[in-house]
């Protein structure tokens, strides 16, 4: 049976289940996200109103492109 590599499909990713449940153990904040060509970023999201401000002129931006 050939074994078929993730990095073959390249599609939106959802971390494991019990791995984001035991990093949010140690940081309840904590996400997972798939960047693509098998790498994976972890962090800590907190909203803020700074950050909410900084995400909604990068939407402006871009919907502007």
């Amino acid at each position: 049976m050939a074994r078929t590599r993730l990095l073959e499909h390249p599609q939106f990713r959802d971390a494991p289940p019990d791995v984001v449940r035991a990093c949010r153990l140690i940081v309840p904040t904590a996400e997972i996200v798939y960047m693509g060509e098998g790498s994976w970023y972890l962090g800590s999201v907190e909203p803020s109103t700074v950050r909410e401000r900084a995400g909604w002129a990068k939407r402006r931006r871009a919907a502007n492109i």
